[in-house]
């Protein structure tokens, strides 16, 4: 296989392409104001670059699953945890938090219990944490459109007008993988170690997104974490079976209080081929809330 020649871009005079919108909203999601960023011109920018009406599509989203955490009352469900807890080494971390579950879209026709792999905290139900998780949803809605390939990557978008989306045919909800040009076996210049190759993967992956399913990878959740995430070996073990039945035990009287759709456990519960009665560094779940 022979490497592609480079394509010449950004010969437009446009200065404001998707790539640079993209790096401008992971730059405000580590705090950094940008005038690129104010809550008019996101949503300038995300109908010009995802598509017409996508705008109100995602802050309903987002309105509807902050409309459902705001019916739960986080501190009773902390409380009725208190006798789950009060059997566990007292130096482990525990808390409950409302939360917004997600996962990555090729994961979209999964059971719930292998759906989301992400969580973001919602620490207060208010109107900078709504902006907050648009920018997540923004920023995992076109970062499949921008790259494609294994690590290294190589740019997806190579053109002026793919780089501007200066045609509706380049927005996000009408992407297509096949109007890119990229085919199984090319090869692209990568890092200083390796090339890039493209493999029929690659396609697949990129044939399998859509805008859609990205928003539909997003869910109101309550996180339930036993143990923290640093150094949970050093605070003491947890019998795995006696846990998960004081768990069910106080799942009895959070559950009735929550409109909720299902409860999904860690440590491969209801699936898990060794025997639970083994002593474990931390556990954790998940309530999905209906919205």
């Amino acid at each position: 296989m022979k490497y592609l020649k480079k394509y010449q871009i950004f010969e437009s005079d446009t200065n404001y392409g998707i790539y640079d919108w993209f790096e401008d909203i992971k730059s405000s999601q580590w705090g950094r104001s940008n005038n690129n960023l104010s809550e008019s011109s996101l949503r300038l920018n995300t109908e010009h670059f995802i598509g017409e009406g996508y705008w109100q599509k995602i802050t309903s989203l987002v309105d509807k699953m902050f409309n459902s955490l705001s019916k739960v009352d986080i501190e009773t469900v902390n409380d009725r945890m208190y006798d789950v807890y009060d059997e566990i080494p007292s130096a482990k971390d525990k808390y409950s938090v409302l939360c917004i579950a997600y996962g990555n879209y090729e994961n979209h026709d999964k059971p719930n219990k292998n759906k989301y792999n992400g969580l973001i905290s919602v620490m207060n139900v208010n109107e900078e944490s709504k902006l907050r998780i648009v920018k997540h949803i923004l920023i995992d809605i076109i970062s499949p459109t921008l790259n494609i390939g294994s690590y290294p990557n190589t740019m997806l978008r190579r053109s002026d007008e793919q780089y501007y989306v200066t045609d509706k045919k380049w927005n996000c909800v009408n992407f297509d993988i096949d109007n890119y040009g990229f085919k199984d076996g090319d090869e692209f210049p990568g890092d200083e170690r390796r090339s890039v190759t493209i493999y029929s993967y690659d396609i697949k992956n990129k044939k399998a997104y859509s805008v859609d399913k990205v928003l539909d990878m997003y869910k109101p959740a309550i996180s339930i974490n036993i143990g923290g995430y640093n150094n949970s070996h050093l605070t003491g073990k947890m019998n795995l079976r006696k846990l998960e039945s004081d768990i069910d035990e106080a799942l009895l009287s959070i559950l009735p209080e929550l409109d909720y759709e299902e409860v999904v456990f860690d440590m491969a519960r209801f699936d898990r081929m060794y025997d639970d009665d083994t002593d474990v560094n931390d556990y954790s779940f998940k309530i999905l809330l209906n919205f």
